[in-house]
Formats: C-alpha cells, sequence, structure tokens
C-alpha cells in the first residue's frame, strides 16, 4: 500500500467514528421524541455529509496527485 493510500485509509477511521457517534445521537433523538433533540441531531448529520463530502475531495486528489 502506498503512502497517499495508508493516509486516506488511517483518516477514513476517523470518518467512521464520527458516523457512528451520529448514528447513535439519532437514535438517541428518536427514543427521547423531543423535537429540539431531533432537529439537533438532523443538524449534525447534515455537518456531518458536508464533512464526508469534503473528505471524499480530498481523498480522490491525494489519491490521483502525480508525484513528480
Amino acid at each position: 500500500m502506498t503512502e497517499p493510500h495508508a493516509l486516506v485509509m488511517r483518516r477514513s477511521i476517523l470518518l467512521w467514528v464520527a458516523t457512528a457517534a451520529v448514528v447513535g445521537f439519532n437514535l438517541f433523538a428518536a427514543f427521547r421524541r423531543d423535537p429540539s433533540t431531533t432537529y439537533a441531531a438532523l443538524v449534525l448529520t447534515g455537518a456531518l455529509a458536508v464533512l464526508a463530502i469534503g473528505f471524499g475531495r480530498w481523498a480522490a486528489r491525494a489519491l490521483t496527485k502525480r508525484e513528480p
């Protein structure tokens, strides 16, 4: 595995952990049935989605970058 591939794999672990935490918070909000907690969970989910899109763009650039 080349260095860019290893870097992307290491940083994707953080994204997987954050995804698990957001899913857990969404489950907590669903069981609480409190509108403000549900809205907070939706905002957090949207923020993670934007972060994941940014991560995907960064990973694509890191893996396709040509070495001199």
